[in-house]
Formats: C-alpha cells, sequence, structure tokens
C-alpha cells in the first residue's frame, strides 16, 4: 500500500497495516456515522416532504427541448467560439459566453413549461421558502458530508490502485492561476450561475420530465448519470454522482427550487475553499 500515500497526504497508511485493529474501528465508525448521517438526513427532509407534482406531461415538449438544448450548443455556441479567436484562447470568455448560452435555454424552458395550461409555478420548484427552510438545507448538505469525503476516499485509493493520474476540473485549474477580473468572474460563474443554471436544467426540467416515464428511482438514477457526464471529469465522476443523487433525492422529497439551489451553492463554496487552500498551502 506504500503507492497509496502520493495520493492522500497526512495518512500513515503503513499504521494501518500493521495495526489490523485500527483499520477495522475505522471501518466500522466509518459505517456507523454514514448510517446515523443519513438517518438524520431523512428527519430534515421529511419535514418538507411533500406529493412531488411532475411537469405535464408533453412528449414533444419534451424532446423539443432536448433539441433545442443541441441546437443552441451545436449551431451557435461552439461556432462563436471558433469565429472569435480571443474567445477561444481564453477560457474564461468561453465561461461568460457559455453561461450566457446556458441562461437563454432556462428562459426558453420557463416560456415553453409555462405555456402548458395545466402549468403551475410548484412544476418549476417554486414555493414558498423561508428562512428555516433554508437552514434546514444546509443541515441536511452538512449531514451528507461525510458520504461524501468517503466516495472522495474511495476514489483516491481507486485511482493509486490502479495507478491512474488525477487531473483538477479545468475551473480548478484556472482559479488557482487566476488573479483580478477572471478570478471574480470564475467564482461568480461557480458561485452563481453554475447552481441556478444547473438546477434548472437537470433537476427542476430533466428530471421531472423524466418523471413522467419513470419510477422515481430509475428517473433519480439517470438524472445523475446524466449530471455526472456533462461534467466530463474522470476522477470526480463518483463524488459528482453522488452528489447529483444527493441533490435529485432532495428536489424528490421537497420539490424546492431554492433548497436544492443552495445546497448546490454551499458545495461549490466549500470546493472553492479547498482548491484555494490547496494552491496556497
Amino acid at each position: 500500500m506504500k503507492f497509496l500515500a502520493q495520493y492522500i497526504p497526512y495518512f500513515d497508511f503503513q499504521i494501518l497495516q500493521q495495526n489490523k485493529m485500527q483499520l477495522f474501528l475505522l471501518i466500522v465508525c466509518t459505517a456507523i456515522l454514514l448510517v446515523e448521517t443519513t438517518r438524520f438526513t431523512k428527519y430534515i427532509l421529511q419535514k418538507h416532504t411533500q406529493t412531488f407534482q411532475a411537469i405535464p406531461r408533453s412528449t414533444n415538449r419534451f424532446f423539443s427541448c432536448i433539441l433545442l438544448y443541441f441546437i443552441l450548443h451545436t449551431l451557435l455556441f461552439y461556432p462563436i467560439i471558433r469565429l472569435y479567436p480571443q474567445i477561444k484562447d481564453n477560457i474564461f470568455l468561453q465561461m461568460i459566453v457559455f453561461e450566457i448560452f446556458q441562461i437563454m435555454y432556462c428562459l426558453l424552458l420557463f416560456y415553453i413549461i409555462q405555456g402548458h395550461p395545466e402549468f403551475k409555478l410548484i412544476h418549476s420548484g417554486i414555493q414558498k421558502t423561508n428562512f428555516t427552510t433554508i437552514f434546514n438545507a444546509t443541515i441536511s448538505y452538512l449531514t451528507y458530508l461525510p458520504w461524501y469525503f468517503v466516495i472522495i476516499a474511495i476514489t483516491y485509493l481507486l485511482f493509486a490502485y490502479f495507478q491512474i493520474p488525477i487531473f483538477e476540473q479545468e475551473i480548478a485549474e484556472h482559479i488557482k492561476t487566476s488573479t483580478d477580473w477572471n478570478l471574480f468572474f470564475a467564482i461568480l460563474m461557480v458561485l452563481v450561475f453554475a447552481p441556478w443554471i444547473e438546477e434548472y436544467i437537470y433537476r427542476v426540467f430533466l428530471y421531472s420530465e423524466l418523471r413522467n416515464y419513470l419510477s422515481p428511482t430509475k428517473a433519480i438514477f439517470l438524472t445523475a448519470i446524466i449530471f455526472t457526464l456533462v461534467h466530463q471529469n474522470i476522477f470526480a465522476t463518483l463524488p459528482i454522482f453522488t452528489l447529483a443523487l444527493f441533490l435529485t433525492i432532495t428536489y424528490e422529497k421537497t420539490q424546492n427550487y431554492f433548497i436544492i439551489v443552495t445546497i448546490h451553492t454551499m458545495h461549490n463554496l466549500l470546493t472553492l475553499l479547498y482548491t484555494y487552500a490547496s494552491n496556497t498551502l
């Protein structure tokens, strides 16, 4: 296990290898922690649990919205990137243009969805939200964190065992080396645009549409898989997948857009702080 140490710094694997009892106790304590945090998360979410109301079913709308996404990105976004070298060579300008297209897509989605005669605001996850609701969302995220850290540890172990090089997400690499306005825009996109846009596309629209055709369990897993694939990062596959599962389950239980946006924002903030800390230490 000596090669694992280079992937998980500050952790002495030799001690655990020599002392099997410590390793056993670590596994048991971790398992108990995960079980208890899961129970507490369920308890918190039950306070806001309600019957899920999927977007009124329309097969034509579902496939039209998916086609619209590919049209916006294939026929507009990528040609713009290729036509303007100053955008092509600047990752932050690319991100700004990308977020503009994402905002356009979300607005078009809402316009299309609300055009259905049976549409209600609850179908878009918009409902009364107060401080208690946001506080409970924060607590539920904190109880999810042990699972996230365990998944990250497992990911490190798998990459170390198969000796796969670790590459950070492109945005994380650029945040570490950016200053001034580039850094400001990067943080703005990570903490503001990404949570609001991604949650509307993948939870409010995609998951709700899938619920019209699939069981909750299948819709949750399919949404999480798609959300993970879109991020295109091998190392972050398991962590992002578990986060997507947690966000989608939370939306299934609460159908509250503001709760999942709050959780997503907190997660991105934590990741951002870790990225900054790892760059300064």
